[in-house]
């Protein structure tokens, strides 16, 4: 998908490269080609958690990363700043599921999602509730 006024590009703030637009379900994110990363504007998160099954699916197969050794793990790639706002973005780590780290901007409330994080933040999985039962 193209660009518009409405939804500017915006660059990885990793790897500074453009993110391409994607549109699942009628939401549009923007994800990096060459890492998988995705990013959420404000109020996106939440219209993807309500996607049918089968749009979940295709998020899941598109949020990967796609060459092998691209990934830039989180100690070496230091602060990261927001591709909205520039402000710094904060690391966030899931309530439920505390194995999944992600950055949130908090001027903007975007979420910055390296390649698998987002698929797996919304595959939370009936094992993962029980053992949040018990903690």
């Amino acid at each position: 998908m193209k660009p518009t006024a409405d939804d500017p590009a915006i660059r990885n703030p990793v790897n500074n490269i453009e993110m391409e637009k994607i549109e699942i379900g009628g939401v549009r994110i923007d994800r990096c080609a060459f890492t998988g990363a995705i990013w959420l504007d404000r109020g996106e998160l939440g219209r993807l958690q309500a996607l049918s099954k089968e749009d979940k699916a295709l998020l899941k197969q598109m949020d990967t990363q796609p060459e092998e050794g691209t990934r830039t793990d989180r100690p070496a790639r230091g602060m990261l700043s927001s591709p909205k706002s520039d402000k710094p973005l904060m690391v966030v780590r899931h309530d439920q599921q505390p194995h999944i780290e992600f950055e949130v901007c908090p001027e903007t409330g975007g979420y910055y999602f390296d390649a698998g994080e987002l698929s797996d933040l919304l595959e939370y999985t009936f094992v993962e509730k029980l053992k949040s039962i018990f903690r």
